[in-house]
């Protein structure tokens, strides 16, 4: 079987429920904002039969980090195969893949930005924050772009700032970065 413009994705553990604590499992209950415990982790069980000019990279195997709604949606899953849980996705809601090697491969049109962090005043000066400066709090550096970023102006190490609400946290291999589009950069101010 071959999905066509959908990639099937596949999770041992949709949703993260247990954690440790002494040694000991712990079970929440994930009905109470179900999106913050959502493994967002998945394995590209299929690929996608796509025309030519959507070409893409994916390949059957590879982890991928795709969107919160994704593996939990009840509408998305593939029950005829039984043996795993597999769930279908767009292409656009594969934020990366990250092979064997470890390298992260960035899906169109997403970028992984590292916070930056802000500038502490020091203990001889009184800091009164204004709404004007406000903006400086949405900026990061650009950790990983994807294939078109270059076009649109957009390097690995940039500084940036980026549009409200553009910072959406999210992990990749044990590191936090904000997960965004390239349309969310409104500014490149240095390297």
């Amino acid at each position: 079987m071959q999905p066509t413009r959908v990639f099937w994705l596949s999770s041992k553990k949709p949703v993260n429920n247990t954690f440790q604590l002494n040694g000991k499992d712990l079970y929440l209950d994930t009905t109470y904002e179900p999106e913050w415990h959502v493994n967002q982790e998945a394995y590209v069980y299929k690929t996608a039969a796509m025309p030519e000019y959507k070409e893409h990279d994916i390949k059957e195997g590879e982890k991928a980090i795709v969107h919160h709604n994704v593996p939990t949606a009840s509408d998305r899953h593939v029950d005829w195969i039984e043996d795993e849980k597999v769930f279908w996705s767009h292409q656009t809601e594969i934020f990366c893949t990250i092979s064997e090697d470890g390298e992260i491969k960035m899906q169109y049109p997403w970028i992984l930005v590292k916070p930056v962090p802000q500038e502490k005043p020091t203990s001889d000066i009184i800091y009164i924050p204004n709404e004007e400066n406000k903006m400086w709090e949405q900026r990061g550096r650009v950790a990983h772009t994807n294939n078109q970023s270059k076009d649109d102006g957009i390097s690995d190490g940039d500084l940036i700032y980026f549009s409200k609400n553009a910072d959406y946290e999210i992990e990749v291999e044990g590191e936090k970065y904000y997960r965004m589009r390239n349309d969310d950069v409104i500014l490149v101010y240095g390297e």
